[in-house]
Order: C-alpha cells, then sequence, then structure tokens
C-alpha cells in the first residue's frame, strides 16, 4: 500500500483548484456523468453512467427529481417504535418513591438496570436507522434526497451526544429528508421547531425572565445571514422573540407564559415578533439568499463560488421563494460546475469515500464496514463534532486517516483482514458503551456477508467481528476480461477508470504501471524448486485475482482516490 505520509503530502502539494477556464459548453460524456452522480449523489455503476449519457443531461437531471412515491419504497426499520419520554416501570416507580435518596436500595437498583436498558435499546434504534440510511445511499434508489439529506444534516446540525433520544434524532431527520428537496423556507421553520434542535441549542431554557441567546445566535449565524450581517442587540432581542419555543415530550411545544409578549426590533423590524416572525424577517434579508446559496455552491463544487456567480444563484433563489429545486437543477446544467476547477477536486468525505468505493464496485459489504468505518474516519452520522457540523475539506486528511482509508479499502476489497486493522481503537469508547454494544452484538461466531438482524455494531469492535468472516463478491478477472482490456497498459487504465473519480497524471500511471507488472504473477516454473508455481487446481486464476484485488487496493489508498 501508499505510504500514508508521501500519499498526504502529494495531496497536500496537488493543486486542488486547477486555473483553467470553465468550459463555454457542455460535452454530456461519461466524464461528466460520473462527476454529477458524484456530486449529487454518492457515485454509480459502470452501467448506470452509460444510461446516463444515453438519456442526456436534461433526463438525467429529471430522474433526480422523480417523485418520492415513484421511486423503489424502502422503509424504514420495523424497530422505530420507541417514543421519546417513555419511561420503564422501574423508573417511574423510583420518580414516585421520591428518587434515589428516598427510595429502597432494591428499587434504585431496579431503576439503575432499567435505564441502562433503555439506553442500550436507544442506541441500538438509531443503529438501525442509520443502517438503514447508509443502505439507501448505496442502493442509489433515491441519490439526491439521499445527498441533501445529508447536506442538511451538517446544516441545521444536532447530536445525538447532547440530545440523548433517538427518537428524536431520528424525526429530526425524516423531516429533513421530506423537505430536502423542497423550500428552504419550510426547512428553516421547521428545524426552528425541531425538538432536537431546541434542545441542542437550550431554546428549552430560554425563558422571559432569563432569554437564552445561543438558539438565535445560531440560526442567524449558521442558518441564515452569516457572520457580519447582524448586531449583538439583533440577537438578543431575536432570543425574546424565541422564548416560550421548547421540546416536551419528543414534540414542539409554545409554552405562552414564559414568552415575552413585549415589542422587539430585529434588523430594524419593530414589533412584538415572535419567533416565526423573526424568521421571517431573516428570510427577507439580501444576505440569507447569499448565505445559502453559498452553502449549497460551495458543497457541491468543494470551492467557494465567484462573488459575481454567487449572487446570480441567490438573486434565483431569492425570485423562487427559496424553492430549492430551480437552483439544483441550474447548478447540474452549469458548465462550469462540469470544468476542470470542480471535478475530481474536491477531497471526499469518509461517507463519500466508503459509500462510492462499495459503489463503483458494486459490493455490499457488512453493516460494520459502514458504521465503524465512517465512526474511525471522522464522521459518525448523528454525532457531528460542533454545532457547525462537519468542517469538510482537507480536514479530513491526516496521516492517519489516509492509512485507515487505505486500510478499509483493503477491508472490502478483501486484502487486508479487519481482525489486524484495529486493535488499539477500543479506547476511543467509554466502557460503559463499549459493554453495550457488546451486548448488543451478541454472538460473533456466524457473521453473514450483509446482517440485517441480530448482529449489530455500535463500535469499532464492529470491524473486528468481521475478521475471518467477510469475502466480497468480486470478479475483478472477469471484468477485465468482457472489457476487452489484455495489455499492462489497458488494465491499469481500465482499473484507475473504474476506481478513480479523476484522471491519473502521467506519473501516477507510469507508477502504477509499474506496480502492476512488478506484482504480475506468471504460470511459469519456480526457479528454485523447478515445479510449477501453481499447481493446484484454479490456482493461477486465484493468483491473477489476488493480484488484482492488491492492486485495486493499491489504487483506492492513492491521494487521487480521496477526490471526487
Amino acid at each position: 500500500m501508499l505510504n500514508p505520509a508521501l500519499a498526504l503530502a502529494l495531496l497536500v502539494t496537488t493543486p486542488v483548484l486547477a486555473q483553467e477556464p470553465a468550459p463555454a459548453e457542455l460535452t454530456f460524456d461519461l466524464r461528466a456523468a460520473e462527476h454529477l452522480f458524484n456530486r449529487a449523489g454518492f457515485g454509480a455503476r459502470a452501467l448506470d453512467l452509460e444510461l446516463a449519457v444515453a438519456q442526456g443531461l436534461e433526463a438525467t437531471i429529471d430522474g433526480l427529481f422523480l417523485p418520492v412515491e415513484q421511486r423503489l419504497p424502502r422503509e424504514r426499520p420495523e424497530r422505530l417504535t420507541r417514543k421519546d419520554g417513555a419511561k420503564s416501570d422501574a423508573l417511574e416507580a423510583l420518580r414516585l418513591a421520591g428518587g434515589k435518596d428516598e427510595a429502597p436500595q432494591d428499587m434504585v437498583d431496579a431503576a439503575d438496570s432499567a435505564g441502562r436498558k433503555m439506553r442500550r435499546e436507544d442506541r441500538r434504534q438509531l443503529e438501525d436507522y442509520t443502517i438503514w440510511w447508509f443502505d439507501t445511499m448505496a442502493s442509489g434508489a433515491d441519490p439526491l434526497r439521499d445527498r441533501m439529506t445529508l447536506f442538511w444534516h451538517g446544516y441545521f446540525t444536532s447530536s445525538m451526544d447532547d440530545v440523548k433520544s433517538s427518537y428524536q434524532m431520528i424525526e429530526q431527520n425524516q423531516f429533513l429528508r421530506a423537505e430536502a428537496l423542497g423550500s428552504f423556507r419550510d426547512l428553516l421553520h421547521g428545524a426552528a421547531k425541531d425538538p432536537a434542535m431546541l434542545e441542542y441549542l437550550d431554546n428549552d431554557e430560554n425563558k422571559k425572565q432569563e432569554p437564552n441567546e445561543n438558539f438565535a445566535r445560531e440560526v442567524m449565524e449558521l442558518f441564515t445571514l452569516g457572520e457580519g450581517n447582524y448586531t449583538e442587540d439583533d440577537i438578543k432581542e431575536a432570543a425574546r422573540a424565541f422564548t416560550g419555543w421548547r421540546s416536551r415530550k419528543g414534540a414542539f411545544d409554545n409554552r405562552a407564559a414564559a414568552h415575552d409578549t413585549g415589542k422587539k426590533t430585529v434588523l430594524g423590524v419593530t414589533g412584538k415578533h415572535d419567533g416565526d416572525d423573526v424568521l421571517e424577517i431573516l428570510l427577507d434579508q439580501e444576505a440569507c439568499a447569499l448565505h445559502v446559496a453559498g452553502k449549497l455552491l460551495s458543497y457541491f463544487e468543494g470551492r467557494s463560488p465567484a462573488p459575481e456567480r454567487l449572487a446570480s444563484y441567490a438573486a434565483d433563489l431569492r425570485a423562487s421563494d427559496y424553492e430549492l429545486e430551480p437552483l439544483l437543477r441550474r447548478l447540474f446544467a452549469d458548465p462550469e460546475f462540469y470544468g476542470d476547477r470542480v471535478v475530481g477536486q474536491r477531497v471526499a468525505g469518509p461517507i463519500d469515500y466508503l459509500v462510492g468505493m462499495s459503489v463503483r464496485l458494486d459490493l455490499t459489504p457488512p453493516q460494520a464496514w459502514y458504521l465503524s468505518g465512517s465512526r474511525l474516519l471522522g464522521q459518525r452520522l448523528f454525532h457531528p463534532p460542533t454545532v457547525k457540523g462537519w468542517d469538510g475539506g482537507m480536514a479530513w486528511i491526516t496521516t492517519a486517516s489516509l492509512m485507515q482509508r487505505g486500510n478499509l479499502a483493503g477491508i472490502l476489497v478483501g486484502t487486508v483482514d479487519a481482525g489486524e486493522v484495529l486493535s488499539d481503537q477500543d479506547e476511543m469508547f467509554s466502557g460503559e458503551e463499549m459493554m453495550d454494544d457488546m451486548e448488543a452484538m451478541g454472538s460473533m461466531d456466524e457473521l453473514p456477508a450483509r446482517p440485517t438482524k441480530g448482529v449489530k455494531f455500535g463500535a469499532l469492535s464492529g470491524l473486528k467481528a468481521m475478521s475471518g468472516k467477510w469475502e466480497p463478491d468480486l470478479d475483478l478477472r472477469g471484468l477485465l476480461r468482457r472489457s476487452g482490456a489484455t495489455t499492462s497498459e489497458e488494465r491499469v487504465d481500465f482499473l484507475a477508470d473504474l476506481l478513480l473519480a479523476v484522471e491519473l497524471s502521467p506519473k501516477t500511471r507510469a507508477f502504477l504501471l509499474q506496480e502492476f507488472e512488478a506484482s504480475r504473477p506468471t504460470q511459469g516454473r519456480d526457479e528454485a524448486t523447478g515445479r510449477a508455481r501453481f499447481r493446484e487446481r484454479g490456482g493461477f486464476q486465484r493468483a491473477q485475482e489476488d493480484h488484482l484485488r492488491g492492486f485495486a487496493h493499491l489504487v483506492l489508498s492513492l491521494p487521487e482516490a480521496q477526490l471526487n
């Protein structure tokens, strides 16, 4: 595998933003189709790309916006039943008895046991849902909705670490999914009243006697205007308007007794504003459309747009009353979106990297590979690190993360055993969480290639459970045979095109060709013994497949493999 320190140096010194001008016209070829599916989804299989090119750009874009009911139905996990605020009999009995200080010890012990069980069930419920989400991303059944759900998940951010309710986190995600391609106005109003959001940003503590400014500050800074487009007085006045909005038993509750009914002045507008009034004032600012359009363009293109281009997209967003579909349609048909400064010039986040690999190779890895792999690489769904979500870009890349990306690629293609990778990772997790995860996983004696029930992977121990039990259904020999590639040069080019979203530089291609030739098995005789090297039945074919998998592992460890 490529040395991670060298790979990091190469990636850092590779010009991520090329300086060539954007094309005046757009040719929708395989390269453009792959780029569209990488950014508007999570990659595509070769046949899907060929179909897209045959259909043309307009029809392919139309397909991304198909109504939900016309897509392959993918229902949520059946276990999604626990409601927020539900208490066990043991916990309720302890409460009625006056708490731990007043209740007998056996009642306290029963309540502690019930609490641990509820926390385990809560984690397992969120894990079930996360597995479902990974499955939808990898299936490509609704790629743009999945992509936008992930975007909004990092935009309207909440974390299970603070909310501590899988029910609320899942309900928030379902709201973001339902509205992902609709109206930003609806998204903003819904997210601002979302129970998980209100709890995460402390608006449960925002009362007229003691206003809490945290929620109002983040609504302005992160959701609508961006820094520099409001004052501290605007935050204080807006906080008064949001008093009384709270989460109660997993639902939005507007507590009138806690609301400040006095006059407030927000961004020069005076009135007896409530929270909805403030949100409309924010939406009416030009800075809001600039902020939202800028976030969308930067996310999809991996670079900040030029001021003139941003202003044009923001004007369109305002003209459509914040409907998202017109902006996205324009972007996906924009020649600049397919220019050399954009295509293959964005560092792939962990989820993009993992899902993209499995889609390109048409593999369905065990749940543990997605769950634990994304956690290991720093993008654990429902656990963003800060209120700003994930930084993205070069923040994803360190020497350690490059090595782990290569390891995970090796696990996927079957050249690395999962048990060899994570021996020193367990200290990342608390003792109680690890015990709960191990108990949730149960017996690991039999691990199917794609477990869906009964085997759960909450921590990195899930990857260890794959040790010796995952063999990818991968036939690279067959792919090469069907491609018609016969020379080493043709085979290297075919595999690089299959596995990478970027074109190889001459230097990297020469390096890969040298490595391919140096490790290629030959069906001759061992010079030391004079015996045939591959005497067993099918031995040479197995050696060829192992060679190709090792080469695929090398390609997926390159700096170019971290870009899409």
